[in-house]
């Protein structure tokens, strides 16, 4: 049998979870061989009441076998509604809230729980099904802050659940087994009773610590990204209470990687902890490149402005109406639509029938072009029709969502109408035998629908 891992425990107070399992169970006897004082262990167990007289017959266990070791034994109530969504998450909150009260009250710096390197495995394996990014696929880690003055240590992440089961019989020592450990209807669990089963049997009983050791080097990882981000954050990021000034030659200093990293560590502080998701991320680091006065919608009320020398991130209370002057070829965001231009000869255009793509004439228009939000009583007249038409009336025949509606732009000269972006162009505009150049707009957003090819 494989020796069991030596403990490296604080000699200080320390808190004990214990659910009366057979890895909590093996953590206790395993922490009190190694621990220089036992009189410094206190273990805690929270009754969740989720198994009626089980989970008290649970207490039960826990009580009585801290009383014959010796070991000061704190246990908390705290239910919970079993039909609630993320119960397992739930649970897990209060559990942690009770670790840090028993901590603070016994004056404990570090609270112990029995995560093995399977528990790792499956957290890895959900985060991986989940599409995480650096954070989810680093897993758990060993130690990390619970409180103040209180962390929280895993002494056996990297040990397998085989091992520690090895070890419970070798001490031969006593468990509860839980029963809604075989529940399917949880996502851990369909990890742990299927798919990991089947990687072991595809690559053997050592893939558990495999895929523990990687989420350590995916940890090694992003420990490093993180430093080179907290440097560009803090060398080109300004944050107030409730907004931020990102510099753009900082931001264009960065690979795209980088850039990104960047942009959702802003949003992450300005979003005060709330998950900055990839499709804001992306909104915010096309701006990078977009004109001064484009912005982009991210979360609820929160706005991204560009400026001349920075984006601007900052909570608007209300919608505000949006145009602007395209004064030379580029591309340009707004919220979540973006808009290209840029001229090219006639002889060299070759004819998408995309309506997301526009070709209109250079000596058509009259003025300077204009982007803005269609307002009541936009007319124009269609390509190929006599008549003009309302913007709204083709919004409608054009099955466009009325959460979308009002976000529709148009692109307009000092005469009006140019194009209903993605939808319909004017027929003043149109290329015709004598035209000599084109404009090329080609626009995006969540209603636009491109032709497939």
């Amino acid at each position: 049998m494989t020796d069991f891992p030596t403990l490296r425990v604080p000699a200080a107070p320390m808190v004990i979870a214990v659910s009366g399992g057979c890895d909590s169970m093996t953590l206790l006897h395993a922490v009190l061989r190694a621990a220089e004082r036992p009189e410094l262990i206190h273990v805690v167990h929270v009754n969740h009441h989720l198994r009626g007289q089980e989970s008290d017959a649970d207490e039960q266990f826990v009580r009585k076998a801290c009383a014959d070791l010796g070991v000061e034994c704190y246990v908390a109530s705290r239910p919970v509604d079993p039909s609630a969504s993320g119960i397992e998450a739930s649970a897990r909150d209060a559990r942690y809230r009770v670790f840090v009260d028993v901590s603070q009250r016994v004056g404990a710096s570090h609270v112990l729980t029995a995560h093995t390197a399977d528990d790792q495995a499956e957290t890895v394996l959900m985060h991986l099904g989940r599409g995480s990014g650096l954070d989810g696929m680093r897993g758990m880690p060993e130690e990390r802050t619970l409180a103040e003055g209180i962390t929280l240590m895993r002494p056996l992440l990297r040990t397998p659940r085989r091992l520690v089961r090895e070890m419970a019989h070798a001490w031969d020592l006593r468990w509860r087994e839980d029963a809604s450990n075989n529940d399917l209807r949880y996502t851990r669990n369909r990890i742990r009773h299927t798919v990991l089963p089947s990687m072991v049997e595809i690559f053997g009983p050592s893939v558990v610590e495999r895929i523990a050791r990687t989420a350590g080097l995916i940890d090694d990882a992003r420990s490093i990204v993180a430093d080179v981000v907290r440097d560009h954050v803090r060398h080109g990021v300004t944050v107030d209470e409730d907004s931020a000034c990102i510099d753009i030659d900082m931001l264009r200093s960065c690979s795209d990687g980088l850039r990104r990293q960047v942009l959702r560590a802003v949003l992450h502080e300005v979003l005060d902890d709330a998950a900055a998701d990839a499709a804001a991320v992306e909104r915010v680091a096309a701006l990078v490149d977009a004109e001064a006065g484009s912005r982009a919608s991210v979360r609820n009320h929160l706005m991204a402005i560009r400026e001349r020398n920075a984006i601007v991130l900052t909570f608007q209370t209300q919608p505000t109406s949006f145009s602007l002057a395209i004064t030379r070829p580029g591309t340009y965001v707004a919220g979540h639509s973006t808009l290209s231009v840029f001229v090219h000869d006639v002889a060299t255009v070759t004819v998408d029938r995309d309506p997301a793509v526009a070709y209109f004439d250079v000596d058509a228009i009259h003025g300077s072009l204009l982007w803005r939000v269609w307002a009541d009583g936009d007319r124009l007249q269609p390509l190929g029709m006599d008549g003009t038409a309302l913007v709204s009336d083709l919004l409608t025949n054009a099955k466009v969502p009325s959460a979308h509606r009002r976000e529709a732009m148009v692109l307009c000269d000092d005469v009006g109408i140019v194009w209903v972006c993605g939808l319909r162009l004017a027929d003043r505009v149109k290329v015709h035998v004598a035209t000599r150049s084109v404009y090329l707009a080609t626009y995006t957003a969540p209603f636009i629908q491109p032709s497939n090819p």
